[in-house]
């Protein structure tokens, strides 16, 4: 659970048992938000999507599609689930949440019906849970509210991150941050790097979580 909370800068709480508890509860409440938003507005979202280059979305399609064939089946989606909960210290804990999406969201997830994800489809559930977790960092650092992130609430949450990995004595190599430092940049759909919107944000969460893949 440590490199989860400290990557999306999760330290307003003082008992690790309690990040936990507002990090799950605060997910699932943006995951539902996010889904239902998908399943009723499919043209918007899918234009969303249709602005990212596709190139965002190959490192983590690479490390779910476990056999290299042209589809994410069920298993090897929840199989996903579980290694990288595993590698991000969450297995067991209410954010090991593989399974319990594809009981609750696999028919959002596969609208044919094909009991597996072709490419599109898992841009799309990627591009989901991106947006997820950028509302889950502007619940937390979004002071003002207004569904942006300025320059003070950026900084807040990058020192909040550097804070809570030192804490946890975890030191990113000079190849994460150089890739971290190179996402912030790609994530840019304006020419203001000192703020952030939702969807930048989302494209960050992408290329974040991908420079850790790779």
């Amino acid at each position: 659970m440590k490199l989860a909370s400290a990557l999306l800068g999760l330290s307003n709480f003082a008992a690790a048992d309690a990040t936990e508890t507002w990090l799950v509860n605060t997910w699932w409440e943006k995951a539902v938000e996010v889904f239902n938003f998908k399943e009723n507005n499919w043209g918007e979202f899918s234009a969303a999507v249709a602005t990212v280059d596709q190139s965002f979305f190959t490192p983590a399609w690479n490390f779910c599609n476990e056999n290299g064939d042209d589809v994410i089946s069920v298993d090897e989606f929840t199989s996903c689930g579980k290694r990288i909960a595993a590698y991000m210290g969450t297995s067991g804990s209410g954010f090991d949440n593989g399974a319990a999406i594809v009981a609750k969201y696999w028919y959002i997830l596969d609208p044919d019906h094909s009991d597996s994800l072709s490419w599109d489809e898992w841009r799309y559930t990627q591009a989901a849970f991106a947006a997820v977790d950028s509302l889950v960092v502007l619940e937390a650092f979004d002071a003002d509210e207004n569904g942006m992130m300025d320059s003070a609430e950026l900084r807040t949450w990058r020192m909040t991150m550097q804070k809570m990995l030192a804490e946890y004595g975890m030191q990113p190599n000079a190849q994460h941050v150089a890739a971290m430092t190179a996402a912030w940049a790609k994530s840019q759909t304006d020419e203001d790097p000192f703020s952030a919107s939702m969807m930048e944000l989302a494209r960050f969460t992408i290329l974040m979580w991908n420079s850790f893949l790779q």
